[in-house]
């Protein structure tokens, strides 16, 4: 008889890497490592782990490549009763599902880094988004799931891009008196061709630059998923 009911959500063991045998088991503890050993709280500690945690999530657990990684939106990302939804361009919708431990939970990964970036979408004072996630109780294992009930993108983070072009405070300095007062972001919405049919939001990518200090903006990256798979290698390299 097939499961029923609570049965079909119950946690499950972290998905490996795809393959077998020793060397998905060794890239498996690798990305294990490295997700337990990121941050979760403090400024801007807590951001910059947030978003790590959500990268190494979409190109380890999902399988998903950098370039694929760079180009979603939080449109195309949905959390709901313990499994994420990821919507992928030429492709079938991928599931992650809820993990016992919250440190390797997927969901619960995706959850928090779209509150992030919905806090900076509807909060044009970065100290707000500052405040809640220097507060931020700090993660482990037993940690609540925050991925059993639903994350919506809010109205102030529609279009935006998971991993934004110019994101000033994954490198801004960890200050120790106070909290900092971060850059006021700035939505920059460029024009892109129209996508599949399975796309329901805008038609335009809203790409998260940052004002510096002195007015200016920093100029987007001209190779971004090159960027962002650096990033990775540098997280599973243990360099972070």
């Amino acid at each position: 008889m097939p499961p029923t009911g609570s049965a079909l959500r119950r946690p499950i063991p972290p998905p490996r890497a795809a393959g077998s045998g020793p060397d998905a088991a060794r890239v498996g503890r690798t990305v294990d490592a490295a997700l337990r050993g990121l941050p979760s709280h403090g400024w801007t500690g807590g951001w910059v782990g947030r978003r790590d945690r959500a990268l190494l999530v979409l190109t380890q657990r999902a399988g998903l490549s950098c370039a694929a990684v760079a180009a979603l939106t939080v449109d195309d990302i949905t959390v709901r009763d313990g499994a994420a939804t990821i919507r992928v361009e030429n492709g079938e919708p991928i599931t992650l599902r809820m993990t016992e431990d919250c440190l390797l939970c997927g969901p619960c990964a995706l959850s928090r880094w779209l509150h992030a970036l919905a806090l900076a979408g509807m909060h044009s004072d970065g100290r707000v988004v500052a405040s809640v996630i220097a507060r931020a109780a700090p993660l482990g294992p037993h940690s609540p799931h925050v991925c059993e009930g639903a994350t919506p993108a809010s109205d102030g983070a529609r279009g935006t891009l998971v991993f934004p072009v110019d994101d000033r405070w994954a490198v801004a300095p960890v200050t120790h008196s106070g909290l900092p007062v971060p850059a006021r972001p700035v939505h920059d919405v460029r024009s892109r061709a129209a996508h599949g049919p399975h796309r329901t939001g805008p038609g335009t990518r809203s790409h998260l630059e940052v004002a510096r200090v002195d007015g200016t903006t920093t100029p987007a990256p001209e190779d971004r998923p090159t960027a962002l798979e650096n990033r990775v290698r540098t997280l599973l390299n243990g360099l972070a």
